[in-house]
């Protein structure tokens, strides 16, 4: 089995996480990975939290993404109502390396980099580095199998 389907299908499941945004606040909740049927390889990916402002408001928010295992990378889609919308970003893995290098996205005007980092069977952690005209953050989320 490649690497890139061990991740894969590492990610099924349900997952908590905590986020934090330098600045604009945290976030916690739960994310599902769950598996399209009768599709390639295909995850559905929903998560779902409270947003805590830095000035203590709270609100609730969701994403949803599809993940598709596809000739030894992982594609990343923004989703709408668990259909494909628009391509995201790849995780491509190195041989024999069980390194991850993530495609950046260019979102308007803001570059969003992308670390993913597996630490073990059931944690891993996602940053994002977003530099633009008016943006210079960081966004961590760091999610357990739960």
């Amino acid at each position: 089995m490649e690497f890139a389907e061990k991740i894969f299908f590492f990610l099924k499941g349900k997952w908590r996480f905590t986020r934090s945004t330098n600045g604009f606040g945290k976030m916690r909740g739960d994310a599902f990975f769950s598996l399209i049927p009768e599709t390639t390889p295909s995850f559905f990916y929903r998560e779902e939290g409270i947003y805590e402002t830095p000035y203590g408001g709270n609100f609730l928010f969701y994403r949803e993404y599809i993940y598709v295992l596809h000739e030894g990378e992982i594609k990343i889609y923004f989703a709408s109502h668990q259909k494909k919308q628009h391509f995201f970003h790849t995780l491509t893995f190195l041989p024999h390396k069980n390194q991850c290098l993530a495609s950046p996205h260019l979102c308007g005007k803001d570059l969003y980099t992308p670390t993913y980092i597996f630490l073990d069977e059931n944690t891993f952690t996602l940053e994002y580095k977003v530099k633009g005209p008016k943006k210079d953050l960081v966004i961590q989320t760091f999610f357990q199998r739960g």
